[in-house]
């Protein structure tokens, strides 16, 4: 997953679930209706669920998709397993919160990196949209699929369009390389032509891993993996 990325994050997430994929079964008002604060939420579920459990909760409760439990700060919530995880089992929480950030769909996905505050709304939009480029070409995803992210992101956004202009500036730089001419001709010909807009380069606000983001002028086939 790591190689189809610009920018490492250090918040990332999943839906809980148990084994098989279904959501636990819980009273979740009734679970932790004595936890004060982000951290004893997690702290909760840490009790008795495993790491990437403890990863899916985390970002489902950010996402607002726990009824009867909310994450009011991801970043405090996150924190809060990295300093009590360690070895293995930090492994297996971070690990999982890296790879469903690469699957969550498009508008979800740029609810929890905005929750993240890593990278500036330009830096953020333009993350998006060469992330979504690797995702159409690794996903073989067609065009109705494209148009669907597409309109749900749009809804996301609201009233900020400049955001969702960004999105669609990154997927119109990334699918004019030659990386991405196998692509469908529709999807090349509908979403090559973004919107005009500066995309300022991105300010990252933590520690990242990997190559930092990198901006229009930079991009060049050695950055799409």
């Amino acid at each position: 997953m790591k190689k189809n990325r610009f920018l490492v994050m250090a918040l990332t997430c999943v839906a809980l679930c148990g084994c098989g994929g279904k959501e636990k079964s819980i009273d979740n008002a009734e679970l932790f209706k004595s936890a004060k604060n982000d951290a004893e939420k997690v702290a909760i579920v840490m009790k008795s669920a495993t790491p990437d459990s403890v990863a899916r909760f985390i970002c489902n409760t950010a996402l607002g998709l726990n009824k009867g439990v909310s994450i009011d700060t991801l970043q405090s919530a996150v924190l809060y397993a990295y300093e009590h995880y360690a070895d293995e089992n930090l492994m297996k929480f971070s690990d999982e919160f890296d790879n469903y950030s690469s699957s969550l769909p498009l508008a979800q996905k740029m609810k929890i990196m905005s929750l993240a505050a890593l990278t500036d709304p330009d830096g953020l939009g333009y993350k998006l949209g060469i992330e979504y480029a690797i995702q159409i070409r690794d996903n073989a995803m067609t065009l109705k699929e494209i148009d669907r992210d597409m309109a749900e992101l749009k809804k996301a956004c609201g009233d900020d369009t400049e955001m969702y202009d960004r999105v669609l500036n990154g997927l119109s730089i990334a699918l004019s390389m030659p990386e991405f001419a196998d692509l469908p001709k529709e999807v090349i010909e509908k979403y090559t032509h973004a919107p005009a807009i500066k995309v300022k380069r991105a300010t990252v606000v933590a520690p990242v891993e990997e190559e930092a983001v990198a901006t229009p002028e930079e991009v060049t086939a050695d950055t799409i993996q």
